[in-house]
């Protein structure tokens, strides 16, 4: 079926803040695919475009209606003025909720996975099934074992590091990481470019809150059946990675046979086979 025929992009102005701000920037734009009786929500990470999506919304949404959402300040999005994990999560509560969007299935990638699981912690009741994508609830224990989650973290450190940067060495950094999170050149380059679109601020504070958090615990509120995608150099440390996730009941794990972080980039069709047959269950 021709991409025209079953996509059909529809950008959602959705803002909910308590506060009264100068501009009225919505927590994430949304782009709908399909139709079909089952409902899927996807979550972008850190930085990135709900054009990650692209090739699996091809493939799944044929037959289910789909929500792919990219936040405020990433991907040359419009920035808030004080954006937080928290408003997010919030906010994506109440979209699913205002939109009447039954029973969704929750994707989630990178920063977006550990959002779906805070989401699906807090609110049981609404998340159909949960699929997070190299993510995981606590990332900061992830490198360090003795991490603690601290409240009220400072996260101006990490704003100003990014702030500061001039255009090209923001650019280089940017590189630097994302060599190390896709393996196709023409990706690379794809995802560089959502990255050095975003803003710095916003870029700052959100990966400082991600690296801060820590919801090993409220796992074991979540009742929705659970697809861990990883990829292959997490196979080496799988105690480690299965540890995070011990409160987490039933949860099944698969690893990427090949590929980084993209994983819907990286091994596209294992990808697409590993999803699809989750949610045909």
């Amino acid at each position: 079926m021709p991409h025209s025929k079953y996509i059909s992009l529809i950008i959602i102005i959705f803002s909910l803040s308590i506060a009264v701000h100068a501009q009225d920037i919505p927590s994430f734009n949304v782009v709908r695919a399909g139709s079909g009786t089952q409902n899927v929500i996807f979550l972008a990470g850190l930085g990135t475009s709900d054009k990650v999506w692209d090739e699996t919304m091809r493939s799944l949404c044929k037959t289910r209606s789909c929500y792919a959402l990219s936040f405020s300040g990433f991907a040359g999005n419009a920035a808030q003025d004080d954006p937080s994990m928290l408003r997010w999560e919030n906010d994506v509560v109440e979209f699913i909720k205002s939109n009447e969007i039954d029973s969704p299935t929750l994707i989630g990638h990178s920063f977006g996975g550990t959002l779906a699981l805070k989401i699906a912690a807090d609110h049981p009741k609404i998340i159909q099934r949960l699929v997070i994508v190299d993510a995981f609830p606590s990332p900061g224990a992830l490198q360090n074992p003795n991490f603690k989650s601290r409240k009220n973290v400072d996260c101006s450190p990490y704003i100003k590091q990014f702030e500061t940067m001039g255009d090209i060495q923001f650019l280089n950094y940017m590189r630097s990481m994302v060599s190390q999170m896709v393996t196709q050149k023409a990706k690379v380059e794809k995802v560089l470019s959502w990255f050095v679109k975003s803003d710095r601020q916003t870029f700052g504070e959100i990966y400082c809150e991600l690296m801060n958090t820590d919801i090993r615990e409220n796992l074991s509120s979540i009742v929705s059946p659970t697809l861990i995608m990883l990829e292959p150099s997490f196979k080496s440390k799988e105690t480690d990675v299965k540890a995070q996730y011990v409160s987490l009941n039933g949860a099944e794990f698969r690893f990427a046979p090949k590929g980084l972080h993209f994983l819907m980039y990286d091994d596209e069709d294992w990808f697409l086979e590993t999803l699809k047959s989750f949610l045909d269950k």
